[in-house]
């Protein structure tokens, strides 16, 4: 089936896990966060693969999860933000995924993740939110790439994962649940 792969990207914070699970749910589809994943296979916190191995490494293992889930179809995906560094990976992808861009200020996404308690391993610095605005300018022109872009600044993850449901609707692409 075609048109049955969605990919979010975004700053960490910007929401891809929580409106992915969301998304997922409405469009009745599984959905697959990279970094849980990850996990799951390593027996690793991501926090502790970078402390450990690096962020190339974890990179490479980001790579070769997408490789194996390149032909999942009706699927939802949340990878780490800098999976869209490398650009060999959305091209491994169906032709018809659709990248969409959560797009977040980085003080947003900074209060979001002090809220949940989640550890970045790229924020483990002095000025986190520095590092997110140094994050954001580095992949902008990637993030752009995306087919769209929502802002989630002011939106719950519900509130986005619908956005981009009826967005997917009006497409009127064959593949999507309505």
């Amino acid at each position: 089936m075609s048109n049955s792969q969605v990919v979010l990207l975004g700053l960490p914070g910007a929401g891809k896990t929580t409106a992915g699970q969301a998304l997922s749910d409405r469009l009745g589809w599984t959905f697959l966060d990279f970094d849980e994943q990850i996990e799951a296979e390593t027996g690793l916190s991501v926090a502790e693969i970078f402390a450990k191995f690096g962020e190339p490494y974890f990179r490479r293992l980001e790579a070769d999860l997408t490789k194996r889930l390149a032909s999942r179809h009706q699927v939802v995906f949340a990878p780490g933000g800098g999976w869209i560094t490398n650009p060999e990976l959305p091209a491994l992808l169906d032709r018809d995924a659709i990248l969409i861009w959560l797009r977040v200020r980085p003080e947003t996404a900074l209060a979001r993740l002090r809220a949940t308690g989640v550890t970045r391993p790229l924020l483990q610095v002095q000025e986190p939110l520095d590092r997110l605005h140094a994050l954001l300018a580095e992949r902008q022109t990637l993030y752009d790439r995306a087919h769209i872009a929502f802002d989630t600044d002011e939106l719950t993850p519900r509130q986005v994962a619908e956005t981009i449901y009826e967005w997917l609707k009006r497409q009127n692409r064959s593949g999507w649940s309505s």
